[in-house]
């Protein structure tokens, strides 16, 4: 991860594959940002200082975060990243870090063709999870069904 020198800080959140089957999408986009948070405090930046700003209409972040931070600002903004450049940032160093991680696990299992599809799921990747299965990279709580023709 690497911060540009117009950017004063940044932080990247994760959540597993197994936290999103546990929790689900919403409950793990609150660990995920509450994450990215505390990489922005262990680097000198305190939340409760600034403003979260989240894409979309649905707060994630305030109940997961309050055990962490206390109170903070979160704003929903409807089109954050077509809106705020801010939040289009944001959405873009998840992207791109996210395909660099897919493009890793292709090692791993060449199979799934991660470094063409980047997890998503193409034809070629519903052939290769209805041939070879699963991988603990995979979330099992989602349809994944037969490969689309």
């Amino acid at each position: 991860e690497r911060t540009a020198a117009w950017v004063r800080g940044t932080g990247l959140g994760w959540a597993t594959p197994g936290e999103v089957d546990e929790v689900g999408i919403i409950g793990a986009l609150g660990l995920a940002a509450t994450r990215a948070l505390e990489t922005l405090r262990s680097r000198g930046f305190d939340p409760a200082d600034g403003i979260s700003l989240l894409d979309g209409n649905h707060d994630y972040l305030s109940r997961v975060a309050l055990p962490s931070f206390g109170r903070i600002d979160v704003r929903t903004v409807i089109k954050g990243d077509r809106d705020q450049a801010v939040i289009s940032a944001a959405s873009i160093a998840a992207k791109v870090s996210r395909d660099a991680l897919m493009v890793e696990l292709h090692d791993q299992h060449e199979a799934y063709a991660w470094n063409r599809n980047k997890g998503y799921a193409s034809a070629a990747h519903r052939a290769a999870i209805d041939a070879h299965g699963l991988t603990n990279h995979h979330r099992r709580s989602w349809a994944i069904g037969p490969a689309l023709t």
